[in-house]
Parts: structure tokens; C-alpha cells; sequence
């Protein structure tokens, strides 16, 4: 019985310290349990994570669901040092007053975002749940931005895609696109969207309020060209384009990368590694519309827009 009690008591200690506030106290890793105080590495059941120094990350990280705020102080950083790593937060809340370089940015539908701060996804931010980005945020999106629910933009926002399936609004915000821009569903309030490399595609569709301005605002600001300036082309051919439902499309390549194969709305619908050379991708699983292709390696990407019929 005493055997029992004390492992009882054990496991109930340990729920209570994995389920308090964890502060970064020093600079140094995420994983290192002396970067913390309490002493110990965040794990899925703390409720508060706050970023109160210089730390950095070498693999992908996991914020949980019971997390009720993962914040990010004003002068504090948050830093991937291998440019692609993933970032999922499960908070409630994520709060970035201080500045943050991730990889992959994604979260949870029930989740809001609010950036103060300077935000760089070196790769893709799939957005879901609620973001804001205040007066005094910058979003910088290396490759492709997709927005799945509201998204309120008061400051700067740069992409180098953007598809955008949700309510977007904003006061006086920027966004800068440097390739692509699809709209499939609204877009209101006093923002501003400028096309950051004149004579490239961009295309809007869905519904654009009537205060929505084009470029008005001027140049986009560094975030969007130091965002732009990051992309090497990679050599792509495809044919045939159109194609028909079922029928072959080929896509050659000069170099081994990604693939990845947007529908209008930004639901990615295929994702394969495209080898050197050419390779066949099969599109019955895909159905009429347009969709756009995006080839990726390293920080090199190039994106074609395809039709089926």
C-alpha cells in the first residue's frame, strides 16, 4: 500500500509541475532543460509558455493543446536555425510581441494568433484560427501564405504567394505579393495589396471590398523585398496546360525538390518528390478548375498556374 501511495503521489507531482508556466530564463536551446524555470523542457500539458530570452530550435516543436498562451516577450527571440523546421501551435493564444524565424508556421482552427512583433516563416505559414497583425507587426512569408479564417491586418504583410480562403480585413495594413495571389473568398477594409514584382502574374478573384486599394500605399516595404530576393527559380516546364481530368501532366525539372499542388481556395491537393528530369503526375484524383503548382528546393521555388477541364 505504501508502495502504491508513493507512486500516487509521484505521478501527481509530476502532472502539477508539467501543467505549470514555463519561462525561458537563459539563452540557449529549446530542448535544453537549463534554458527554463522552472528547470525542464516544455512539454503538451504546460499551460503557459513564455519566451523571455534569446532561444533557439534545431528541430520541429509542438506547443499542445493545453497550453492556454504561448507568448513571445518584446525582447525576446525565437530563432530555427535549420530555416525549415516546423512550428504547430496548440495554444489558445499566440502572442509574439519580440521577433520569430520559423519554418513552417501552422496552428489549430480555435487558436488566435496576435504578432506585435517581426514574424518570418522561411518556408509556408498556414494560417487557421483567428490572426491579427497590429499597427506595429511585420509578417514575412518566404514562400507561400494561406489564409484559412479571419485575418485582420493593421501592419505589413509580405508573401511570396498568397491564396487566401477566408475573411480577410484590415486598417491601414499592407500586403505585398511578389508572385501569385489568389482570392477565393473576401477581402474588405482599408488594406492595400501591391504586386511587389511588376509584371508577374496576379490574379484576383472572389470578392474585393471597394476600400481595398492596389499599391496606393507605395513600395512594398523591405520585409516583402528581402522576402522576394530569398528565391532562385528553379527551371520548370509543364505540359500539357490545360490537361484533361485523368490525363498525364508532365513536369520537368533540373534539380531534385518538392512538389506541391494547390486548388484555388489553397487546399493542397498532391505532394510528391519530383525527381530530375521528367515525371508523369497522374490528375484523376483532381477535378475541373485551376490549381497551381509550386516546386520547391531549398530556398529555390518556382510556381505555375495549370488548368483541368
Amino acid at each position: 500500500m505504501k508502495k502504491i501511495y508513493t507512486l500516487l503521489l509521484f505521478i501527481a507531482t509530476f502532472l502539477q509541475v508539467s501543467a505549470q508556466t514555463k519561462t525561458s530564463v537563459n539563452n540557449g536551446d529549446w530542448y535544453d532543460p537549463a534554458t527554463w524555470n522552472p528547470t525542464g523542457v516544455p512539454d503538451l500539458q504546460t499551460q503557459q509558455i513564455i519566451i523571455n530570452s534569446h532561444v533557439t530550435f534545431v528541430q520541429s516543436i509542438l506547443i499542445g493543446g493545453n497550453c492556454d498562451e504561448f507568448r513571445i516577450e518584446s525582447s525576446a527571440t525565437l530563432t530555427d536555425l535549420n530555416v525549415d523546421d516546423t512550428l504547430i501551435i496548440g495554444s489558445r493564444i499566440f502572442r509574439n510581441n519580440g521577433a520569430a524565424t520559423i519554418g513552417f508556421l501552422s496552428g489549430e482552427p480555435s487558436d488566435s494568433t496576435i504578432n506585435n512583433g517581426s514574424l518570418k516563416i522561411t518556408t509556408d505559414y498556414v494560417q487557421s484560427g483567428t490572426c491579427v497583425n497590429t499597427d506595429s507587426g511585420a509578417i514575412c512569408v518566404t514562400n507561400q501564405l494561406t489564409t484559412g479564417d479571419d485575418f485582420i491586418n493593421n501592419g505589413d504583410v509580405a508573401a511570396y504567394n498568397w491564396i487566401n480562403g477566408a475573411a480577410v480585413t484590415g486598417n491601414q495594413g499592407q500586403f505585398c505579393v511578389a508572385n501569385w495571389f489568389i482570392n477565393g473568398d473576401q477581402i474588405n477594409g482599408t488594406v492595400d495589396v501591391c504586386d511587389a514584382t511588376p509584371g508577374s502574374q496576379f490574379d484576383v478573384v472572389g470578392m474585393v471590398g471597394n476600400q481595398v486599394t492596389f499599391c496606393a500605399q507605395g513600395p512594398c516595404n523591405t520585409c516583402a523585398t528581402t522576402s522576394i530576393n530569398e528565391h532562385e527559380a528553379i527551371a520548370l516546364t509543364i505540359y500539357p496546360n490545360p490537361v484533361t481530368i485523368g490525363g498525364p501532366l508532365y513536369v520537368v525539372t533540373t534539380i531534385e525538390s518538392t512538389v506541391n499542388i494547390f486548388d484555388a481556395q489553397g487546399k493542397l491537393c498532391l505532394m510528391y518528390v519530383q525527381q530530375t528530369g521528367t515525371q508523369s503526375v497522374n490528375t484523376s484524383a483532381l477535378t475541373t478548375g485551376i490549381y497551381y503548382l509550386s516546386v520547391k528546393s531549398g530556398t529555390a521555388v518556382s510556381t505555375r498556374k495549370i488548368v483541368i477541364y
